[in-house]
């Protein structure tokens, strides 16, 4: 009888001593376990009930169908995390699961994802997997490329991290409008590299960024022509006229600018523009890779 008593008064002070979760969190009405209380009665067990919990963690992903409740992963991992801070493992899995695209189009849960990526990250500074997953948060999800392309620059300069990471910190840099220190970066990138393909790679990013450079120059002129005379210019002898262009630079790729159908200025020599491309025509957003 004695285990039985036990188990019963430790089930009593747990209902007892539960707490709710964050208020910035809407939840419905349950209750978890602080985990001061539970280190407390199950000492010695402290991975055999952080190990319970996960297995909660776990079934709430599978149950939840929206939004609102894959928020309510968010406590459970907390919980976890707390109970076990080495469990690496647990904030990436919950922080890749919670984002989730809602009726709208816009994103949830990236708060709360965020918030274990960097509680991780305070118990394994500089962990590459939890420092990957933040930024591709910001760069799909947010559209914060310079944030994303910070953290993938840093990733970069680990000898064994995959040798795309700088390339792709200097696509993002140039998407979010800071093409001087793409160049810079992608500069830096080819005087260091050894791989004859990915120097070629390196050398054909610093054409592209000039190109860039020239083709926002004329997006530029377009924009103020637009705005002195409420419609598109025709062509680039109307930007020329009207003393916005001084004459059509030459595309470094050997191709011809041209205005699209929507008075973006184009080459005739490369497919698409030096940024991040993201089809926002596509309701589907797909769950982050994990970091290689």
């Amino acid at each position: 009888m004695r285990p039985v008593f036990v188990l019963a008064s430790a089930l009593l002070l747990l209902g007892l001593s539960a707490r709710s979760p964050s208020r910035s969190i809407q939840q419905e009405t349950l209750a978890l376990p602080r985990p001061a209380v539970l280190r407390g009665i199950f000492a010695g067990q402290q991975h055999l009930i952080a190990d319970y919990y996960w297995l909660l963690t776990i079934n709430r992903v599978g149950a939840a169908t929206t939004a609102e409740e894959l928020r309510k992963v968010y406590p459970y991992a907390d919980l976890v995390t707390d109970l076990d801070p080495d469990f690496e493992y647990a904030y990436r899995f919950a922080a890749l699961t919670l984002p989730v695209q809602t009726a709208d189009g816009q994103i949830a849960n990236l708060p709360e994802a965020e918030k274990l990526l960097r509680k991780g990250l305070q118990r394994f500074p500089g962990n590459r997997k939890l420092l990957f997953q933040i930024a591709f948060n910001y760069m799909y999800y947010e559209g914060r490329y310079e944030e994303a392309a910070d953290i993938f620059q840093q990733l970069a300069r680990d000898p064994t991290a995959p040798r795309w990471y700088g390339a792709l910190a200097t696509r993002l840099y140039a998407a979010g409008g800071d093409l001087d220190t793409s160049a810079y970066l992608t500069q830096q990138l080819l005087e260091a590299c050894i791989d004859p393909e990915l120097c070629e790679a390196y050398e054909r990013r610093l054409v592209e960024i000039e190109q860039e450079r020239l083709l926002r120059a004329i997006d530029g002129a377009v924009s103020r022509f637009e705005d002195a005379r409420g419609e598109r210019p025709r062509d680039f002898a109307e930007l020329t006229e009207a003393g916005l262009l001084s004459g059509l630079p030459p595309d470094p790729f050997g191709g011809e600018f041209y205005l699209d159908e929507e008075g973006r200025a184009r080459s005739t020599a490369t497919k698409h523009r030096l940024e991040f491309i993201r089809d926002a025509r596509d309701p589907v957003i797909p769950r982050s890779p994990s970091a290689p």
